[in-house]
């Protein structure tokens, strides 16, 4: 296994070593073990980032949290942008970053979202009985045995979608203002998926974003297999304190 070039400064156990941002949201990870000091020798991981290594907005810990925001994407109404990368590679760190940076908004956590104990159909109480059909087809929940089953009687993707029709429910509530417009977002985006699943979703998400022009949605996921079926605007791809948006398929 080749390794990096030994650095001439030593690394002691408890010391704060400098680390991309995007990696950890202080800028700095603790060494906890000798171990841990000898596997940053190695690699080199005590010296000073190179610049090259890293974006223009991507600071070393000295520009702390503001520097993360700054690479926080500007979410359009009817656009969803994805951020792209390996595990560990910064993705949670930016969207946590994006989040704060919206705070104006209101942003729709699918993950967060809390699933009723009630058959589909129930669970849009507020919404005519037709209406609140049509939202399920519109994920893919367009079976009739569907419709009378509880969301723990869901299959995983089933469930998926079922958290995406509750999110497209609250992002139609109501009309957006200019700082009342939703944003749609998850971490980790249908990893728990099979992939043909989780394309599936991903195109469901697509076709609602597009139904709702005021609404937004960012999804991060380690999956490159899904890109094509979101069609995200925008893709900004995160490589351990590196990160660089392009324009995506939108």
């Amino acid at each position: 296994m080749s390794v990096a070039k030994r650095s001439k400064r030593s690394v002691t156990v408890g010391e704060d070593i400098t680390c991309p941002t995007q990696v950890a949201s202080d800028g700095k990870i603790r060494i906890r073990s000798e171990r841990a000091a000898q596997v940053a020798r190695w690699f080199g991981l005590d010296r000073h980032p190179s610049r090259d290594a890293r974006s223009n907005d991507a600071k070393p810990a000295s520009g702390g949290r503001a520097s993360v925001e700054k690479l926080a994407p500007r979410l359009q109404p009817g656009t969803i942008t994805l951020i792209a990368g390996p595990s560990g590679a910064g993705k949670s760190t930016l969207l946590r970053a994006t989040r704060d940076a919206h705070r104006a908004r209101r942003w729709i956590e699918l993950s967060e979202l809390a699933a009723p104990d009630a058959p589909l159909v129930d669970c849009f109480n507020d919404l005519p009985l037709r209406a609140a059909l049509e939202l399920l087809a519109r994920v893919g929940l367009g079976e009739a045995w569907t419709y009378l089953r509880t969301p723990d009687e869901l299959s995983e993707g089933q469930r998926w979608r079922f958290r995406l029709a509750l999110a497209l429910h609250a992002s139609a509530a109501r009309d957006a203002g200019e700082n009342d417009r939703p944003i749609i977002a998850c971490d980790e985006f249908a990893a728990a998926l099979d992939r043909v699943t989780a394309m599936i979703v991903a195109h469901r998400l697509r076709r609602a974003i597009d139904a709702l022009p005021h609404a937004a949605a960012i999804v991060a996921t380690s999956h490159e297999d899904i890109e094509p079926a979101l069609a995200a605007e925008v893709v900004v791809r995160c490589d351990f304190g590196r990160v660089e948006t392009t324009d995506g398929h939108g």
